[in-house]
């Protein structure tokens, strides 16, 4: 009932793990094959909803089970997916077949699909075994329902050696509608796979329906962002893209930032006045919905919403260098650019609004602050969105 087990005379390892877990082993077997003498194999079988450890009951069981009658009746297990049910199981069957090898595992198919296992109950034994070039080939031979039900198998193990075998998994996670587990996959290996393809598996987990209901997590989409941020042969275009799509997992609140997106609104007026389009009315309210015209409610609160997300999370100034200085006459061209389509548009009192948060985010642990240029620009500007708004953020 435990993996250090308390033993009578009390916990002396005085020998080899390799030699205490031998010992461990054989005592247990010989309990077992006492359980079965007793009991009978069905009630010994029933104790894995009552030991603390079913995993360990299905490893000895292994051990001492030799006939196919015995071997079935524990199959029946694979008919159900309680935890205990599929961790006794699990274990019984990956020991069975790391001692028997893959022509046990073909006979325990043939055996199964002969007594009626569905292509479920069938698939649990196949990814008890555990994942490999091996059992994926023999998948592989198996029919088209078989091999669905062993790809969407929710105790699929994303576990793999070589980085042709996760591209090999993650094609065929991707094939099954997997898209989640394939980023989870990704981020195991993440610096050994290409940057196409990692940039495919965010991408199309970001757009596609997935068969899982899984949650991002965002330890592992930050450990794939890191990687990429990395790299100089991206797509930068489609970086962008997914910047975008996964923009609340690199809000104001995450230790990363959409390093592209970024880039972008520093460099391109017109991309800042887009994104500001979305989130604030024109001053002409008909403007605002002609510009929406086409476009679902759900979709504009989402894109609003990511906007939103995006300028509370920028901190790139236009014209900041990497030693911090500011190149003063890119910066006022970038506003006095920005000014100009706010007012075509619209907006150009939240367009200031914006610019005067965004100046107070110069970085005040730098030897350079603070910036003069940015008190010029301040000044020569005189307007009163862009000083309380410039104001309220460096105080907050």
């Amino acid at each position: 009932d435990s993996v250090w087990p308390k033993y009578t005379e009390g916990h002396k390892r005085i020998e080899s793990d390799n030699l205490y877990h031998e010992r461990n082993k054989n005592i247990r077997a010989t309990a077992a094959g006492e359980w079965i003498d007793q009991l009978g194999l069905n009630n010994t079988i029933a104790l894995r909803k009552v030991v603390k450890e079913p995993q360990l009951l299905g490893d000895v069981l292994s051990e001492v089970i030799k006939e196919k009658d015995e071997i079935l009746a524990i199959c029946e297990c694979l008919k159900f997916d309680h935890e205990a049910d599929f961790s006794f199981i699990q274990a019984f069957i990956r020991a069975k077949s790391l001692k028997e090898g893959i022509g046990w595992v073909k006979e325990m198919v043939h055996i199964l699909e002969k007594n009626g296992y569905d292509a479920k109950a069938i698939s649990n034994l196949l990814v008890s075994v555990g994942p490999s070039k091996e059992i994926w080939t023999y998948v592989d031979s198996l029919s088209e329902d078989q091999q669905e039900a062993y790809w969407k198998n929710e105790h699929l193990y994303l576990f793999v050696e070589t980085s042709h075998d996760a591209i090999d998994m993650i094609n065929k996670l991707h094939r099954y509608g997997r898209f989640f587990s394939a980023i989870e996959l990704c981020s195991r290996s993440v610096d050994t796979l290409p940057t196409d393809l990692l940039l495919k598996v965010l991408w199309r987990a970001s757009i596609e329906d997935s068969n899982e209901d899984v949650r991002l997590d965002n330890y592992v989409i930050g450990s794939i962002f890191d990687e990429l941020y990395k790299r100089d042969n991206l797509d930068v275009s489609l970086m962008k893209k997914i910047e975008w799509n996964y923009i609340s997992f690199l809000d104001s609140h995450s230790i990363r930032k959409p390093k592209y997106l970024e880039n972008e609104l520093a460099e391109n007026p017109s991309f800042f006045i887009e994104v500001i389009k979305w989130i604030y009315f024109s001053d002409d309210r008909d403007k605002y919905y002609k510009e929406k015209e086409g476009v679902s409610e759900e979709k504009i609160q989402l894109i609003a919403r990511h906007s939103k997300l995006l300028l509370d999370t920028w901190q790139k100034i236009p014209g900041l260098q990497d030693d911090y200085s500011i190149d003063e006459g890119f910066l006022k061209g970038w506003i006095e650019t920005v000014r100009e389509l706010a007012t075509e548009a619209g907006r150009q009192e939240v367009a200031d609004m914006e610019i005067g948060r965004l100046l107070a985010r110069y970085p005040e642990d730098v030897d350079k602050w603070p910036q003069e240029s940015i008190f010029r620009i301040i000044e020569d500007l005189h307007s009163e969105e862009l000083n309380r708004h410039y104001s309220t953020t460096l105080f907050n």
